[in-house]
C-alpha cells in the first residue's frame, strides 16, 4: 500500500483514500482448514505490529492492520465451523481487545483524514502552480512566434526594397549610358587647334579632314568618359556580404523538461542472521546422530517495514527420521507474548535426505504463509551441508496447497512449482540470534 508521501499517485479525495485503506484490511479470508486458535495466535501479532507501525507513525499501515483485526474477529472468524468449540479464554480476550482497538482505529481513521485534507490543499496549490507554469509557457511561445514571423515579414520587406531599389539604378545607368552614346557635334564647330594650326602647313598635304578630326575627337572623349557606379550595384559587383539580422536580442525558446526495497509481490524483507543456522545444528546434533528430524520457530521483530529474526524457539517436540511435529505451542505463544515477538516460519533439518520440500513440508509451511506472506521455511541437510530458505510460490503455490486436501506423503505436481528458493530474504553475519530451548522447561 502506498506511503502518505507517495500521495500524487493516489486519488486526491481525503474520504476516498481513507475509504481504499479500509477495503483493504476488510478483504480478510478465512480458511475453514485451519483452526481457529492459529486465527487468535495471528490476532495477537498482527496487534504487534499495529503498535510498531503506530510508533513508527506509519499511521496507514497500522489502520489497516486494526481493521483486519476488527473485520476478523467480528465478522469472518464466528463463521468458523470450529468457532464454537474454541478456547472461551482466547474469545474473552480477543473481545477485550476489540474493545480497546476500536477506538484507536476511529482516531487513527481522523488523523489520516487530517492529514489527507492537508495534502489535498498542496495538491491543489501545486496544480495550480503547474498550469500557471504552463500558460507561462504557452504565452512565452506565443510571443517568440509572433516575434519570429515579423522578423520575417521585416526580412522579407528590406530584400523586396533593396530588390526594387536595385532595378531602379539599374534603368538609370541604361539612360545614362545610352545619352552619352547618341551626343554629336554640330557640323560647323571645330576645335581651335583645328581652325588655326600652330605652324603653317600645305593644306593639300594634311591628312586630317574635318570629318576625320570630328570622329576621332569624339571618340577619344567617350573613352574618357567615367564610368558612374550606384552604391548598391558597388555592393553586388565586390561581392560584399548581405546584412544579416541580428538575433541575439530575440527571446531564447524555452526547453522542454523531460521526466523501499519492496518485493516484486509486496513482501517485506526478513533478515536471517548466517549464524542461526550453525547453532540449530548444534543443538539438534543428538537428534541428527540418530536421524530424527528437528524443528524449531522463528521469531522476531518489524522495524521500518523489515522482519528481523531475533530468536530461535525450540519446542517440545516429536521426531521421526522424516517427519516433526511440536506440542505445547502455549510456551511459544507465552514466550513471543512475553517478548512481543512475532512468528518469521520455522526451521528444520533433513539428517539423511537433502534440503528441499516434502509434500508435508509444504503443507506444514502453508499454514505460515497463509498468516505471514513473508514466513519462510529454512531447511538444513547436515549430511550434505547444505542449507537452503524456501518459500510457497506466491502466484501458485499457497493457493495450490491451501487447497489441496490430502495428507501424509503424496505426490504433488512439479509444474508449474509450488516452492522456490526465497527471493526476499537477507543474511546478516553481523547479527546474534538468541536460541531459547522450551524443552528443558
Amino acid at each position: 500500500m502506498p506511503s502518505i508521501k507517495d500521495s500524487s499517485e493516489l486519488t486526491p479525495d481525503p474520504q476516498t483514500r481513507v475509504r481504499q485503506l479500509g477495503e483493504v484490511g476488510s478483504s480478510v479470508v478465512v480458511d475453514p482448514n485451519i483452526p481457529p486458535h492459529r486465527y487468535f495466535r495471528s490476532g495477537n501479532e498482527m496487534v504487534r505490529m499495529a503498535k510498531v507501525y503506530m510508533d513508527e507513525q506509519n499511521l496507514e499501515n497500522a489502520f489497516i492492520l486494526y481493521t483486519k483485526y476488527i473485520t476478523l474477529f467480528v465478522e469472518k472468524l464466528p463463521k468458523h465451523p470450529d468457532y464454537k468449540h474454541a478456547s472461551a479464554v482466547e474469545k474473552a480476550n480477543t473481545k477485550q481487545k476489540l474493545k480497546q482497538i476500536f477506538p484507536v482505529a476511529e482516531q487513527l481513521k481522523s488523523s489520516l483524514l487530517e492529514t489527507y485534507n492537508k495534502e489535498y490543499e498542496q495538491w491543489l496549490e501545486e496544480k495550480r502552480r503547474i498550469e500557471e507554469a504552463v500558460e507561462q509557457e504557452r504565452r512565452k511561445k506565443q510571443e517568440e512566434e509572433e516575434d519570429r514571423q515579423k522578423a520575417e515579414q521585416e526580412r522579407a520587406t528590406f530584400e523586396k526594397e533593396k530588390q526594387w531599389r536595385l532595378a531602379q539604378e539599374r534603368e538609370r545607368q541604361k539612360l545614362s549610358n545610352y545619352s552619352q552614346d547618341e551626343r554629336v557635334l554640330p557640323e560647323n564647330q571645330l576645335y581651335p587647334g583645328e581652325l588655326y594650326p600652330e605652324s603653317p602647313m600645305d593644306t593639300r598635304n594634311n591628312s586630317h579632314s574635318r570629318d576625320n578630326l570630328v570622329l576621332d575627337e569624339g571618340f577619344r572623349r567617350n573613352e574618357d568618359i567615367p564610368l558612374v557606379v550606384s552604391p548598391i550595384e558597388d555592393m553586388i559587383i565586390g561581392n560584399l556580404p548581405v546584412p544579416v539580422v541580428d538575433r541575439s536580442t530575440k527571446p531564447s525558446s524555452l526547453l522542454s523538461p523531460g521526466p523501499s526495497s519492496t518485493h516484486a509481490f509486496g513482501l517485506r524483507t526478513v533478515i536471517v542472521p548466517v549464524g542461526l543456522m550453525d547453532s540449530f545444528l548444534q543443538l539438534a546434533q543428538s537428534n541428527t546422530s540418530q536421524n530424527i528430524e528437528t524443528c524449531g520457530i522463528l521469531s522476531g521483530k518489524l522495524c521500518q517495514n523489515r522482519f528481523t529474526i531475533t530468536h530461535l524457539l525450540v519446542p517440545k517436540q516429536r521426531g521421526t527420521s522424516d517427519s516433526c511435529s511440536t506440542d505445547n505451542e502455549e510456551d511459544i505463544l507465552s514466550y513471543q507474548d512475553e517478548h512481543d515477538l512475532i512468528t518469521l516460519g520455522w526451521i528444520h533439518t533433513h539428517p539423511s535426505q537433502t534440503a528441499f520440500m516434502s509434500s508435508v513440508d509444504l503443507h506444514s509451511h502453508c499454514s505460515y504463509q497463509l498468516m505471514m506472506p513473508e514466513a519462510i521455511a529454512i531447511v538444513s541437510s547436515p549430511k550434505y551441508k547444505e542449507t537452503k530458505i524456501f518459500s510457497l510460490t506466491t502466484d501458485y503455490g499457497v493457493d495450490y496447497i491451501a487447497n489441496c486436501r490430502q495428507t501424509g506423503f503424496h505426490p504433488h505436481p512439479s509444474e508449474p512449482p509450488l516452492y522456490e528458493e526465497s527471493t526476499h530474504v537477507e543474511l546478516d553475519s553481523r547479527m546474534d540470534v538468541k536460541l531459547v530451548d522450551l524443552r528443558k522447561r
